[in-house]
């Protein structure tokens, strides 16, 4: 697992929400604060999930994506329902947030940690950098 402070000037191919509610879209750079996240790869999670069933695995893909497997034990919320769906996640777990290859997931791990919730980390190389068994 690696600690990264997040750019602190991102172009963003996909929505990302701020503490204001204001969603930037995809044709913008949004100038934030450095925040550090937590990133693991995909055989640190593997590793951590067999050890570990407290890990709570949020995966921000759409559901196009979705369809064609995610980490068993994943829980689905499109990144554009992160906001709503917010109150609905355990904020005493860890979070690991997944995507296709770690964008999405580090714009919402960016989100959750403005909102309070402190044990948030992203799976650096997405669902691209997983090996683990899937479920359809």
């Amino acid at each position: 697992m690696s600690l990264i402070g997040a750019m602190t000037f991102v172009w963003i191919n996909y929505p990302i929400f701020l503490k204001s509610n204001l969603i930037l879209n995809n044709t913008i750079g949004a100038f934030l604060n450095v925040q550090y996240i937590n990133e693991i790869n995909g055989g640190e999670l593997e590793s951590k999930l067999s050890q570990n069933n407290t890990i709570y695995v949020v995966d921000v893909r759409e559901d196009d994506e979705v369809a064609q497997g995610m980490i068993p034990g994943a829980v689905h919320i499109p990144l554009q329902k992160i906001p709503e769906s917010i109150n609905h996640l355990p904020e005493d777990r860890e979070l690991v947030i997944v995507c296709r290859v770690g964008m999405r997931s580090m714009n919402a791990c960016l989100f959750l940690k403005q909102y309070g919730f402190e044990h948030v980390s992203n799976l650096s190389d997405g669902m691209l950098g997983w090996t683990g068994e899937i479920v359809v």
